[in-house]
This record gives structure tokens, sequence and C-alpha cells, in this order.
């Protein structure tokens, strides 16, 4: 009897064994990101797993993961390189986009991609207090929703600031919940909703 076996090794460390033209093993150890912009390819990463903002909320993406299309929001985007190192973990933020999850890999279609290193702080907490003073403004010129949209990118990128004090490990703080120097909430109720939505 002639077995008919068949070994393929694939790029990212992807393993396939072939008996008699059947897949009888598959292995994916790494996940490959791909971040695209209108333009140009921002990066390719390979992963085992990645968090990333989507409209429904965080989600997590790991090889083999089944197909999907979506939408990503406003939010802090983390690759983590190695299952076991939890010291190889690459944070972005990103302002929107949309995703795709295919056989072995995620590509990110986005707006905005920006490294956690290599974001201007000052420059985003002098965005967030802008975006709150034309929310506090009794001014009925004031875009509402472009205030709102402000204040939550400049939060999400803030957010990346204490995971940049702790080495990169530390998980970034839900901005909606941010507080303001005084201790109080920054954001009223009403705003937040919107602000979620």
């Amino acid at each position: 009897m002639r077995a008919d076996i068949c070994i393929e090794i694939c790029e990212y460390g992807i393993l396939r064994v072939y008996f008699q033209g059947i897949v009888v093993m598959f292995t994916e150890s790494k996940l490959r990101v791909k971040v695209l912009s209108a333009s140009e390819e921002l990066g390719d990463y390979p992963a085992w797993e990645v968090r990333i903002p989507s409209h429904k909320g965080e989600m997590g993406v790991r090889p083999s993961h089944s197909p999907l299309l979506g939408a990503l929001s406003v939010g802090v985007v983390r690759i983590q390189s190695e299952q076991v190192s939890r010291g190889d973990l690459h944070w972005f933020f990103v302002s929107g986009g949309f995703f795709e999850i295919t056989d072995s890999s995620l590509v990110l279609l986005v707006d905005t991609w920006e490294e956690a290193s290599s974001i201007d702080f000052a420059r985003a907490d002098e965005a967030r207090e802008r975006a709150l003073g034309h929310l506090k403004a009794s001014d009925s010129k004031v875009d509402i929703p472009r205030a709102l949209a402000a204040l939550k990118r400049a939060e999400a990128r803030l957010s990346l600031k204490e995971v940049l004090k702790h080495g990169g490990i530390a998980a970034p703080r839900n901005p909606s919940t941010r507080s303001s120097s005084s201790g109080s909430s920054s954001v009223s109720e009403k705003e937040r909703a919107v602000v979620n939505a």
C-alpha cells in the first residue's frame, strides 16, 4: 500500500500535513497582520494575538479565527508577537477604518495609525481640553458630534501613555471612564453615551 503524505511549510510558521490529498494536520503559530491606509502599506507584523477596537467592543484575533469583515472604531490596537512573552507587546492608536480576517491573516484598513511611542501626548492632552471646552460651551454653534469624536480620539491616545509608563505591559484605561484633575468625571452620562455609540 502506497502512502501519499505531503508536508507543506508556509510563511509565518504554518504547517499543513496532507494524507492522500486531505489535510490531516494544520498548525498555525502566527497570524499575519497587514496595516494599510488608502495610499500605502503602514506595517506587516507576525502575531500570536491581536486585540482590535470594533464597533461592538474590543475583539481578540488569533490564528485560525473565523473569517470576518467589520468596522474599526477609535481606540487601541495591541499586537502580541509571542504566546508566552507579555513583554513582547506592540501598542498602536487607530482612528477607525475596517478589518478583514481570513484564514491566517488580519488586514486593517485604517484612517490613522500611530505607534504608541510616537504619540505626542502633550498635543493629545491639549486636544482633549479643547474638545471638553467645546462641549461645556453654551454656544449653539458648537458641533457636538465633532467635539465628541475629537474627545474620543484624544482619550484613546492618552490611554497609551499609561501603557508606556508601565513598560508596555499594562492594559490601557477605558477612555470613557477617564477623570479630570479634580477627580470628577469630565464627560456627562449623556455625552458618554454619544461617545460610545
